[in-house]
């Protein structure tokens, strides 16, 4: 099945989808027209609230529950000194005093978010025994007042911070010319703005509109620019096969054709593969032509006799081999590092020495029988621990702690532990494959927590000493939370700006799982991106813009597609049908034979 010469499929020559770049984070924005740029802006903090735009921002809090809030944060962050502004105005829902002397509270906010233990506000408020005031607050650990307010009931004003090393001032126009509230000691990392309207405590909704947001800073904003699809020599794509071995061995689907054969004829010519703790007796002592006869046993799914059967079908095609020991013995992923049963409740220093033994074993045994791997990701998708080394699991969370925004405890708590459990899995792979590289394949939290653990987990791992190679990301603009509402050029800018990070650390970064539907999905997983219908052309302009995002970034050298081998129809309850690269298993879609000539 390959790639025809006489030019694409018609449902893949359709014109790409223009990707238009975002531009922003210099000067004022005054929100002009209808439509909110989404690579300017994140609204990840939303909560049962509202955010439109008409020639000004509007935020409203629904006042559905005692917590609400529409919040919209810069998608950059200011990377040394700043100076922000905005104008409010409040609609006549913010009428009306709150008569409880709880602490409930209405407040339209203006704040600096580096992380949960280092974000700082200055708002206008209205408090519980009808207080109204603008004020400032720390939320992080302060000499002296963590709260600085002032009264003030006026319905319009203008809310300012301004950063200079690390102190930040915080003032306020209330229409006689900027004051001070306050200066507090702040931090000088990387920071984003956000704009709040928050109801707290307190089941009431109210409007609030933004305008002439002023900024002057550096910050780490580079608009995405597309561009025709460029050939390169160190760009290695492929993907990542895994069931169609079950169905063909112990099934009745890919009986008759090998989807290794379109892979490998359409260049993507990496076989990514991965591999739990268990090797299976049962097909050790069988030789693989009599496989079928054993029936299915869940423990053969990814067993080390599992994978090396897919492993030596790529070596049969000419495919080159990358390995992702799972560090468990079932499947891993963000939601799910389990540690095999032999490891459960071991130290860090036991499991550390467990599992540098388990990587030299797996390694020695590929190794063995001349399966040469060159690249092994440590781990699928680690960035939040692995083997129950994490957050609510074998480390516990102090209350109030988010872990997914508190990255200073997850350094201290959970990265520092992840590192010496990583570094000790890489010598083992080194002590049996001196020449193999090394990824970390994280999900990079695109959409989560404007994305700061990404670039933080990476600074961590730097920072001690993890002998790694590749920075790997799992990267799939339309899968939540990585919303496809947000459109394909903000997905694309956000992942360059991650590997633009990474790239200052000294690595560059593999794509190490994506894909994109082909026929309608599941709509609790996924959301269309604009312009990128699921359908086939629609997958096919997707895959275009991938490919063209990866050669013309330097800093990646890597492409994988996660289960090529699917279709609908492919499995019952299969979630990955819809995304897979065949129509049936005589067809590809129309994305695979894209593939490198988008």
């Amino acid at each position: 099945m390959p790639r025809p010469d006489a030019g694409l499929p018609d449902a893949a020559s359709a014109d790409a989808v223009p990707i238009a770049a975002s531009q922003c984070a210099s000067g004022t924005e005054d929100f002009a027209g209808t439509t909110i740029d989404w690579g300017c802006w994140d609204d990840t903090f939303t909560h049962a609230g509202t955010i439109t735009q008409a020639d000004a921002l509007f935020l409203k809090p629904s006042g559905a529950t005692t917590f609400t809030t529409a919040e919209l944060a810069t998608s950059y962050a200011f990377t040394g000194d700043f100076d922000v502004s905005v104008s409010y105005a409040l609609g006549s829902d913010w009428a009306g005093a709150i008569s409880s002397t709880d602490n409930e509270h209405l407040d339209v906010a203006l704040e600096a978010f580096a992380d949960s233990t280092d974000h700082i506000v200055v708002a206008r408020s209205k408090a519980s025994g009808g207080v109204e005031q603008v004020f400032g607050y720390s939320f992080g650990p302060q000499p002296g007042s963590q709260f600085v307010a002032q009264p003030y009931a006026g319905t319009t004003g203008k809310l300012r911070l301004t950063r200079i090393g690390t102190a930040l001032k915080l003032r306020v126009d209330t229409g006689s010319g900027w004051t001070d509230v306050t200066t507090y000691n702040f931090t000088d990392e990387p920071t984003h703005i956000i704009l709040g309207a928050e109801s707290v405590g307190i089941a009431r909704g109210f409007t609030a509109t933004f305008d002439d947001f002023t900024v002057s800073g550096a910050t780490d904003f580079v608009p995405y620019a597309d561009k025709p699809y460029q050939p390169r020599a160190d760009l290695n794509l492929g993907s990542v096969p895994t069931d169609y071995l079950a169905t063909r061995v112990w099934g009745d689907k890919w009986k008759t054709t090998d989807p290794l054969d379109a892979l490998a004829e359409n260049d993507l010519n990496w076989a990514r593969v991965g591999v739990t703790t268990l090797s299976s007796s049962l097909l050790a002592s069988t030789p693989r032509d009599q496989w079928p006869s054993l029936g299915w046993h869940d423990e053969f799914w990814s067993s080390r006799e599992f994978a090396e059967a897919i492993l030596d079908d790529a070596v049969a095609r000419g495919m080159h081999l990358e390995l992702f020991p799972f560090l468990s013995s079932t499947a891993a992923h963000a939601g799910t590092q389990n540690a095999p049963p032999e490891w459960a409740g071991l130290s860090v220093d036991d499991t550390a020495t467990a599992i540098e033994d388990y990587t030299f074993a797996v390694a020695t045994y590929y190794a063995n029988r001349g399966l040469d791997i060159e690249i092994y990701d440590i781990g699928n998708e680690i960035d939040t621990g692995i083997v129950n080394f994490r957050p609510g699991e074998r480390i516990a969370i102090p209350p109030g702690t988010d872990e997914n925004c508190d990255v200073h405890w997850m350094r201290d708590n959970v990265w520092t532990i992840e590192a010496k459990l990583l570094s000790a899995a890489i010598a083992g792979v080194r002590r049996a494959n001196p020449a193999a590289k090394i990824v970390l394949h994280t999900t990079g939290h695109f959409g989560i927590c404007l994305g700061i653990e990404g670039p933080a987990f990476f600074d961590a791992m730097v920072d001690l000493n993890v002998d790694f190679d590749f920075a790997g990301l799992s990267f799939y603009p339309g899968l939540l939370p990585l919303r496809g509402g947000w459109g394909m050029g903000p997905a694309l800018q956000r992942a360059q700006a991650l590997i633009d990070h990474v790239a200052k650390l000294g690595k560059k970064t593999i794509v190490c799982e994506t894909a994109y539907p082909h026929a309608p999905a599941d709509p609790t997983l996924w959301s269309e991106v604009p312009g990128y219908p699921f359908t086939p052309s629609g997958q096919a302009a997707w895959m275009s813009a991938m490919l063209r995002f990866a050669s013309n970034d330097s800093n990646i050298v890597g492409f994988r597609y996660f289960y090529p081998e699917h279709y609908v129809g492919f499995a019952a309850d299969d979630t990955s049908g819809p995304t897979g690269l065949f129509e049936t298993e005589s067809e590809p879609e129309p994305a695979m034979l894209l593939v490198p000539n988008p």
